[in-house]
């Protein structure tokens, strides 16, 4: 529910921003700190399809360990992931390291902007703007490899709940719409993007951006419908009821067991209750 919710507040974010400029950049806040919800939520939901933390390490320490390591570039700085519990932490907390500094940065523009302190779209060395544009791409790229690795490495135990149409939807909306902003910022610090009739050249900014997203997160809806059917929360409580059953057929057989070796004991021992 919190991951379809994403579209419709997506959409309704990006109109309201669009008629109400004096409180744009609070709304978008809002939009922000929620992608980062979303994101958090798609990691632990991988999760749990895949049978929960001790499940999934599990099944990861028997996978290939190529899926372990990196590029040339990548291997100098973290090594080999060994395939099971490890990979899995690396890859949880490298897409949830992306959510913190989401998070801390949000804050840090809002608090700058309302002392007139941030400047959009400025890339001068003395510019907040450029430093936190920098660890954001960073923290951006580097969740969305984890995110790669974590999906082909489990792509196989997740075929049946159509994985590719869910990492493609989370990807496309949240890394996506990021980079979009980020190239629109871009455009605009060379001069490409300017002024439009009583609209500055940041009012133009943010209202294309927002225009954008209201326009994409119709072809996203679509997209969702398929990526997270309600079959799947059918399935999967399907599937949990069953597992259940099994624990307590489980539980009772053993318990019958137990019974039965000892009515046998106390047969081999004469002592009858």
């Amino acid at each position: 529910i919190r991951i379809l919710f994403m579209v419709p507040i997506f959409s309704i974010q990006a109109w309201f921003s669009l008629f109400f400029h004096g409180a744009a950049q609070y709304i978008r806040a809002f939009r922000e700190l929620y992608e980062a919800f979303v994101l958090s939520s798609f990691v632990y939901y991988i999760i749990e399809l895949l049978g929960g933390e001790e499940e999934l390490a599990l099944k990861l320490r028997i996978k290939d360990a190529k899926y372990g390591r990196h590029g040339f570039l990548f291997s100098k700085i973290f090594g080999e992931w060994q395939m099971g519990r490890q990979f899995m932490i690396n890859c949880k907390y490298g897409v949830l390291q992306y959510v913190l500094v989401k998070i801390i940065a949000t804050v840090v523009v809002i608090v700058l902007q309302s002392q007139g302190e941030f400047n959009a779209g400025d890339w001068s060395p003395d510019s907040a703007f450029l430093y936190i544009a920098v660890i954001m791409n960073f923290s951006i790229g580097y969740a969305l490899y984890c995110l790669v690795k974590l999906y082909y490495a489990t792509k196989d135990d997740l075929k049946e709940w159509n994985p590719v149409w869910k990492f493609l939807c989370i990807k496309g909306i949240i890394f996506f719409t990021f980079w979009q902003g980020f190239s629109i910022e871009v455009l605009h610090s060379v001069g490409v993007i300017g002024e439009v009739g009583n609209w500055n050249s940041e009012h133009v900014v943010d209202g294309l951006q927002d225009f954008l997203i209201s326009f994409e997160m119709v072809f996203f809806a679509i997209a969702h419908r398929y990526a997270f059917p309600h079959t799947d929360y059918i399935h999967y409580l399907r599937r949990r009821k069953q597992s259940r059953r099994g624990g307590r057929r489980s539980v009772e057989a053993s318990v019958q067991s137990e019974d039965d070796t000892l009515f046998l004991i106390d047969q081999d021992n004469n002592a009858v209750n």
